[in-house]
């Protein structure tokens, strides 16, 4: 039993600054859980993120593929080909490449576009040689040109499947993303039952 008041006033000061140790400690725990629940979250949201960006890429890169299919063509002329040697991470490949002109409502444009979206390459050399063969210096292959845009042309317009690769990379990235997500989202609720 207390005695006095300055012996009320000590206890009720202790009482207090138990209080606050208490409150400052769930405080702690709060910003720790919330800390968790940020670093837990941020590793799929960047999956997320990523797999969203290739998906639109792969989407819009071959709808403007599909789309060259439909564009008029006309008359061009090969003024130079050549085939580039190039290192693709260890892995010689060669890459041929055809300078054309084409005219459009009396107008000539220059293009070096072989296939929409794609680069053109191949592992062996003679392979380059035998897709050049149709687009020899002087011939006349036919041009197709984005009738809003005539400086844009292609030799062949064709949708490009590999863009579905791009695409699928993109799903399996936000699948990940997602399965990484909820594994750490049981784990915090997990985590926070056994805090209360």
């Amino acid at each position: 039993m207390l005695s006095s008041p300055s012996a009320f006033a000590i206890y009720r000061m202790q009482r207090l600054a138990l209080r606050w140790s208490m409150e400052r400690e769930t405080r702690n725990d709060q910003y720790a859980i919330l800390a968790k629940v940020i670093l837990a979250l941020l590793p799929p949201l960047v999956f997320l993120g990523f797999g969203a960006v290739l998906i639109a890429i792969g989407v819009s890169s071959y709808r403007k593929t599909t789309i060259t299919q439909t564009w008029p063509s006309t008359e061009g002329t090969v003024s130079a080909t050549n085939i580039r040697r190039y290192n693709d991470e260890g892995t010689i490949r060669f890459a041929p490449e055809i300078d054309y002109e084409y005219q459009v409502a009396g107008q000539t444009y220059k293009s070096s576009e072989i296939r929409p979206e794609v680069f053109v390459s191949f592992s062996d050399e003679d392979e380059a040689k035998r897709f050049l063969r149709k687009y020899a210096v002087g011939s006349k292959p036919q041009v197709f040109y984005d009738p809003a845009t005539p400086t844009k042309a292609v030799l062949e317009p064709r949708g490009a499947p590999v863009l579905h690769f791009v695409t699928l990379m993109g799903i399996i990235s936000c699948t990940f993303a997602l399965l990484v997500y909820y594994k750490s989202y049981r784990r915090l609720r997990r985590l926070l039952r056994a805090k209360h």
